[in-house]
């Protein structure tokens, strides 16, 4: 059957300003075992899209990882990402990396003298 006329013009028009439906877009952990002193791995490397630095004070660890998790929102080939304190002898900072796909796994990161308060994460989109 082909529509045609004001039926089909009637129908293009309504289809053109129907609202489309937004991506839900939340983030899955990534299960790491305790202590959580886990850094990426060699071939997480080159996967990297950014890295963003932080003094510790600056954020809590909820607002620090709320940041990241826009940073990679706001990415669109970001599909996870890796918050972590790094604590030398002068200073504490919060660190973060995020990656394009495929999704992170836990084999994907290792354990580092250093490090603190590990978490990975994965961006889902419904």
């Amino acid at each position: 059957m082909k529509l045609s006329g004001p039926l089909a013009a009637a129908l293009l028009a309504i289809g053109a300003f129907a609202p489309v439906a937004a991506a839900r877009i939340w983030f899955s952990e990534v299960p790491l075992e305790p202590p959580y002193n886990w850094i990426y791995g060699e071939k997480l490397g080159y996967r990297i899209i950014d890295v963003f630095d932080s003094p510790y004070e600056n954020y809590t660890s909820s607002e620090w990882g709320e940041f990241i998790a826009q940073k990679c929102i706001d990415t669109i080939l970001c599909q996870g990402t890796l918050t972590y304190t790094v604590h030398d002898n002068a200073s504490k900072h919060r660190l973060a990396v995020t990656f394009r796909g495929p999704w992170l796994y836990s084999y994907d990161f290792e354990r580092l003298e250093g490090i603190e308060d590990s978490v990975a994460e994965n961006k889902v989109v419904d």
